[in-house]
């Protein structure tokens, strides 16, 4: 098991970078999020219909002033026809420091 780092709010992927700190990666899960938007050119109000969320938490979850629950980030991934894995993997690329 890798060593967990001394600031918790820092941890280890799966290839052993450490990503600048939770609220960073979040970020970048939101900014991942707006561009897979921007590549499927759907729209918010497309996003409220197909996902049941309401206008202002997916404003909220593109924008990144909310963490996204894993059940809201599924949903908008399959409105947005991309896997979760796929963007929390996109995330944590444009996110790693090397060591």
């Amino acid at each position: 098991m890798a060593d967990m780092p001394a600031n918790p709010d820092h941890w280890i992927c799966q290839h052993g970078a450490m990503l600048n700190s939770i609220d960073d990666f979040a970020d970048a899960v939101a900014g991942e999020l707006r561009a897979q938007r921007a590549r499927t050119n759907v729209t918010v109000a497309f996003l409220v219909t197909a996902t049941g969320l309401s206008k202002s938490a997916v404003l909220h979850y593109l924008n990144g002033k909310r963490d996204i629950p894993i059940r809201s980030l599924a949903r908008l991934c399959a409105a947005m026809d991309v896997t979760p894995s796929l963007i929390v993997a996109r995330a944590e690329a444009s996110n790693v420091n090397t060591r």
